[in-house]
């Protein structure tokens, strides 16, 4: 079941959900919550992914949050310093996106709230992008263009089915297809340079630092965000040690966390201890909304965002419940 699913069908229970009381039984009681990004204005590069919080939003989130749950840094939450009798959250951002320094980091600090940021460090400075950030870009300059009709039709100006074939084409794109983009970017006429001339998507190595310097914890994300079901053993291991390598340059890495990319699908036990070993990680984390390994130190967490806006009371309530019925099923 996808977590738009898991919303979809218990999300509307939510007035009904004590989510702290549920949590306090989850062994151990913490839930963990993730985000990429927050924001006031349209960002190109993730409007034709998911729904993207407002600094609004964001923040009535967290006041729900805090309502119920004792915030955790990953220190205390590795260390098992903390009230096992509590409800608490371990809070995240994914992809080092430069919102995390300018939006989020300010509201965290205001409101006391410990939180951890996975870098990919290969995009770091805007060095390059996230393959689906550049096929969502292009996706929302494709809609703005106006289809030409053929008196008209020149090298840049596409006709309608062309402009939404190449839109479907790059909803389509994975890790192992990504040289459509460079077909499409021909056709329209642009560039990479030209896109981050327009858009700045990530942290540069400042800001990141600075993140480190106040406190926040710095964990890896890959190199470059591939989904791991679709490369092999050794290039898991791979993204994973070099992402790790070029961290400990930039920042402070007491601690060695590991968030996969999309999801830990596919990745056998096995293969989650080799990479473990491999990075000598402390601690490291899916997305599959709750639960841990029951022989690994290794976490689910829980998106936040969703194609559409969903509160976070919607989204705890839909997740637990499916975790609760999940577990009834095996127990029984």
């Amino acid at each position: 079941m996808t977590h738009q699913q898991k919303i979809n069908l218990f999300g509307w229970l939510h007035p009904l959900v004590n989510s702290a009381g549920m949590v306090k039984k989850m062994s151990p009681p913490v839930v963990m919550p993730f985000y990429h990004t927050v924001s006031d204005e349209v960002l190109p590069h993730i409007a034709e992914l998911y729904s993207v919080k407002s600094s609004k939003r964001f923040r009535n989130d967290l006041d729900y949050l805090l309502r119920y749950f004792t915030p955790l840094s990953m220190q205390d939450f590795i260390s098992g310093a903390y009230d096992k009798s509590k409800a608490h959250m371990l809070l995240s951002f994914d992809d080092g996106l430069k919102e995390c320094h300018s939006v989020i980091a300010p509201v965290l600090k205001e409101k006391g709230i410990p939180a951890t940021f996975f870098i990919n460090p290969a995009f770091i400075d805007d060095k390059a992008w996230f393959y689906r950030y550049e096929a969502s870009w292009l996706i929302h300059d494709l809609k703005t263009q106006e289809p030409a009709d053929d008196a008209s039709c020149t090298m840049i100006k596409m006709k309608e089915k062309e402009i939404l074939r190449y839109q479907e084409q790059l909803r389509q794109v994975n890790y192992n297809s990504i040289d459509i983009l460079d077909k499409i970017m021909e056709r329209m006429q642009i560039s990479r340079q030209a896109m981050k001339l327009q858009t700045r998507v990530y942290l540069n190595s400042k800001e990141l630092q600075s993140l480190a310097a106040d406190g926040f914890h710095i964990g890896a994300h890959s190199q470059h965000h591939p989904e791991f079901s679709n490369i092999s053993a050794d290039e898991q291991i791979k993204e994973v040690k070099e992402s790790m390598q070029a961290l400990e340059l930039l920042a402070n890495l007491s601690i060695r966390s590991f968030a996969f990319p999309f999801s830990d699908d596919g990745i056998s036990s096995n293969q989650l201890k080799k990479i473990s070993e491999s990075a000598n990680l402390n601690i490291s984390f899916g997305t599959s909304g709750t639960g841990k390994h029951p022989a690994l130190n290794h976490f689910q967490r829980m998106p936040m965002e969703h194609t559409r806006n969903i509160p976070a009371k919607k989204i705890l309530a839909g997740e637990l419940m499916a975790a609760n019925i999940k577990s009834r099923i095996k127990s029984s």
